[in-house]
């Protein structure tokens, strides 16, 4: 059967010019009066801790979401009548990142006895496997993983041979040295006992991890792939079968010019073969002061500092869009004073999402998800068998770490907000755990 959609839409936001219908957000961003048909962008707040997003419920039925009332962050199309949106968030069972090292290289994992498939997330060029499970370094990256984890995949995640150049090998070839390594790497966990070996495969990439996502996705036989900001290995969509989801960024200019259109041509060729396509565009979306809340460590207070230090400095417009490329000057940089320059990277990476510039988003976290969903396990068990195991994997532990790392509690009520303080810990693990834990 034949499935494929682009899902974009064109900037109409603003303020209406006279009243108008009434929009409420609890708990998030765009409140205001709009007239029927204006675009708002509504955001939810940033979740409670040891939670994921779950679903937004709306006082007004039939409102046209994009791309879903299942994404924390959607817009919507105003309709004839008041609204108020309300969040709901989601609380799973605490869980843990293994963190090991397997011939030479650095590895991520969280592979649980019930799993629909293994995810793995690969990093984009100059990249680390930190900028997955490091919240400082790639927060929207590690939301993508607990929403993963709470929707029932486990994770691998580590690094390109080339340490160097921090890049991939993006060959089409069973004897890409990459794609052997991740294979020696998943061969030794299945000698461990710690997989079987026969669970369902996906791929998740940005930038240059895309290209190589599309590469390691068809060699090995993936059952979905989700390649974000690049096209991928242009070639293989004419003879791939892999269902395949793209997120591009509307404003990814800076490097390569062509980067939006090549996306959809390589969904348009993909889809037109009658293999199942899904491409997603974002669009540059205001700032607030609650996004940067969105960074482990950030304050109510901080994230309203960090806010007025870009508008005062002048680098947002009337409507709170950055007016300058992040990745083309980073003199805006150097405007935020309110938090230690600790936080820089976080801040760029919020402030990179929100112009829709060259970074990985997770915006469209439910929507990649319901794509591998078609795919998966049904929850396959997979026998655990790391009990009796004696231990041979070698257990490094980083010195430093930011994120969360476990997910705890039951369902949350919905309107249910609680930002408290965060704290992070970073402990070795016994030798029969080979766990390291950060928690917030």
């Amino acid at each position: 059967m034949r499935h494929f959609r682009i899902i974009s839409i064109a900037v109409s936001l603003g303020a209406a010019m006279a009243a108008g219908s009434q929009l409420t957000v609890v708990n998030g961003y765009g409140s205001g009066s709009y007239q029927t048909g204006d675009t708002v962008e509504v955001f939810a707040n940033p979740n409670p801790p040891n939670t994921v997003f779950d679903t937004w419920t709306s006082t007004a039925a039939g409102i046209t979401a994009i791309p879903s009332l299942k994404e924390y962050h959607f817009r919507l199309i105003m309709p004839a009548q008041n609204v108020t949106l309300t969040p709901s968030y989601q609380g799973y069972a605490p869980w843990t990142f293994t963190h090991t090292t397997i011939i030479g290289k650095e590895l991520y994992y969280y592979l649980p006895t019930r799993m629909k498939g293994i995810i793995l997330a690969l990093h984009g060029h100059g990249g680390t496997a930190l900028g997955w499970v490091d919240s400082l370094k790639g927060v929207e990256n590690l939301n993508f993983c607990r929403y993963a984890v709470a929707h029932g995949y486990g994770l691998f995640i580590t690094e390109s041979n080339d340490r160097a150049n921090r890049a991939w090998d993006n060959s089409v070839s069973a004897t890409n040295p990459d794609i052997v390594s991740i294979y020696q790497m998943l061969d030794t966990l299945t000698s461990h006992d710690v997989i079987t070996g026969n669970e369902r495969k996906f791929g998740i990439g940005f930038s240059q991890g895309s290209g190589f996502c599309s590469a390691i996705s068809y060699v090995k036989s993936f059952s979905a792939s989700a390649l974000g900001g690049v096209a991928g290995v242009d070639r293989l969509f004419n003879t791939t079968t892999v269902p395949t989801f793209w997120y591009a960024c509307l404003n990814d200019t800076a490097a390569e010019p062509g980067r939006v259109p090549a996306v959809i041509a390589a969904y348009t060729t993909l889809s037109g073969r009658g293999i199942d396509a899904a491409c997603f565009v974002l669009h540059p979306t205001p700032l607030f002061p609650a996004r940067f809340e969105r960074i482990p460590g950030i304050s109510a207070a901080q994230g309203v500092g960090i806010f007025n230090d870009l508008k005062d400095a002048g680098y947002l417009n009337s409507q709170n869009f950055l007016n300058v490329d992040p990745n083309n000057n980073s003199a805006w940089v150097n405007a935020v004073t309110s938090v230690p320059a600790l936080y820089d990277g976080a801040i760029s990476d919020q402030v990179t999402v929100a112009f829709a510039e060259h970074k990985f988003y997770s915006d469209v976290n439910n929507a990649t998800i319901a794509f591998f969903d078609k795919y998966a396990d049904n929850m396959a068990v997979h026998e655990d068998r790391r009990a009796n195991h004696p231990g041979a994997l070698s257990r490094g532990v980083p010195s430093t770490m930011h994120g969360v790392f476990n997910l705890r509690g039951a369902r949350v009520p919905v309107q249910a907000t609680g930002r408290g303080a965060r704290s992070v810990g970073v402990y070795a693990a016994p030798a029969d755990v080979y766990k390291t834990e950060v928690s917030l």
